[in-house]
């Protein structure tokens, strides 16, 4: 159970918030464990560019890691519309916070951060309800900063559109998966968006969370961040009409000092501690992870790419001698003991489907694509002396796959679609 003074940071920015966060992975896992916080969670704006350092840097540190992202969400229509204000002239593309719960949740975040850069991009990585209601299994959600969409209708004057959101948010990620946050970053427009927020909370019943936007890690860091914010809107610092953050509070505050804040609310604090304890992402680094290609019935992928090769060993050498079957037996046992044999296999499909439909490819590089195996196979072109391919040629791990996956052509949606098929 939560500790009576217990909080955990759910909105936080590292320097992968480019040009915006000012706080290193590395040095907030260390603050969350000095301060005895046991999570932290990283919620950089529209990318996870940073979710594997964090991830790693918490480790290190004994704390929690959260993986989320403050995504950048369409108010009103679709991210396939490129209009940048509402029908009134609103502001349209509004910040959204999402947590990955676990397994299902972070494999969904992957898919909607990838989409919103691929198909929704228009000044920012876009998502809309439509998106988030497809691919919402496993996240949690919350209102976000002041650029909310709530937080937006409510300073706009718009109280029943804001309560609409808040009731669909809702809907789509359930009740007990979507929470009404609280900042109070010591400025008007935060003191009105709180109050509206709290009428919400006891007509909707929707809970609340409490949270700090947190940009930096010290107090003292609110102007190197300000100066990071002119390099990226490329405006000099005197400039009195550049933007600016609305407050200097965006620092990573203790538990004791959050609950300084918010202690008349302490369920919305017991709440950040309650979500940390469902967010339970495990990441495995290291294993290679290939798709299952589909073999004939009865055949493995190791002895359907012995029967490939042997099939067409004849096509290239003739006659085939002990040495040459000797030496393909030796490559394909090498391959098959690392696991390699349904990569050799996608590769095999890949290059065969490119050449067959006009498609340039590379003739293949590196010690695996000189092996014996991939030229009998068709994934490279020159031919080596014999015994060149030795055990510690396949190396265990993703980087052992690249010699062969820069044979393939690249920018060519054919081969991209026979992927994907």
């Amino acid at each position: 159970m939560p500790g009576e003074r217990d909080f955990v940071h759910l909105h936080l920015h590292t320097e992968y918030s480019l040009l915006d966060g000012a706080s290193r992975a590395g040095a907030v896992a260390k603050r969350a464990a000095q301060w005895d916080m046991p999570a932290v969670a990283l919620t950089d704006h529209g990318n996870l560019y940073g979710a594997i350092p964090f991830y790693q840097a918490c480790q290190e540190s004994g704390v929690k890691p959260i993986l989320g992202v403050e995504a950048y969400v369409v108010a009103e229509g679709t991210r396939a519309d490129r209009t940048r204000s509402g029908r009134d002239g609103s502001k349209n593309l509004c910040h959204f916070t999402l947590l990955a719960e676990n397994d299902t949740g972070w494999r969904n975040l992957l898919k909607i951060v990838s989409d919103s850069w691929l198909n929704g991009f228009y000044y920012k990585p876009r998502m809309d309800h439509d998106l988030l209601a497809a691919h919402h299994e496993g996240l949690i959600a919350m209102s976000a900063c002041l650029g909310g969409e709530i937080p937006q209708f409510i300073l706009n004057g718009q109280r029943q559109r804001a309560v609409d959101t808040a009731l669909l948010y809702r809907d789509i990620f359930g009740p007990e998966s979507f929470f009404l946050e609280l900042m109070d970053h010591h400025t008007p427009e935060q003191t009105q968006v709180n109050e509206a927020i709290l009428e919400i909370h006891r007509e909707t019943g929707i809970p609340l969370i409490a949270s700090n936007d947190v940009h930096y890690l010290e107090s003292t860091d609110a102007d190197p961040q300000d100066l990071l914010l002119c390099v990226q809107t490329g405006c000099l610092k005197s400039d009195p009409n550049r933007m600016q953050m609305s407050s200097r509070e965006l620092w990573f505050r203790s538990g004791q000092q959050m609950w300084d804040l918010f202690g008349e609310l302490p369920q919305a604090l017991l709440n950040t501690v309650a979500v940390a304890e469902r967010c339970n992402l495990e990441l495995k680094f290291g294993d290679l992870i290939l798709p299952d290609y589909p073999v004939p019935e009865g055949e493995t992928a190791g002895s359907y790419l012995r029967k490939l090769c042997l099939e067409r060993v004849g096509r290239f050498y003739s006659p085939v001698t002990p040495e040459v079957l000797q030496r393909l037996d030796y490559e394909l046992k090498i391959i098959d003991d690392k696991g390699y044999s349904p990569y050799y296999l996608i590769v095999w499909d890949l290059i065969d489907y490119a050449k067959r439909n006009g498609i340039r490819v590379g003739p293949g590089r590196g010690s695996g694509a000189g092996s014996l195996a991939a030229y009998v196979l068709g994934t490279r072109q020159r031919r080596r002396q014999p015994g060149r391919l030795r055990a510690r040629d396949h190396r265990t791990g993703p980087d052992a796959l690249r010699p062969l996956l820069r044979a393939l052509p690249q920018s060519r949606e054919a081969v991209a679609a026979r992927l994907r098929h």
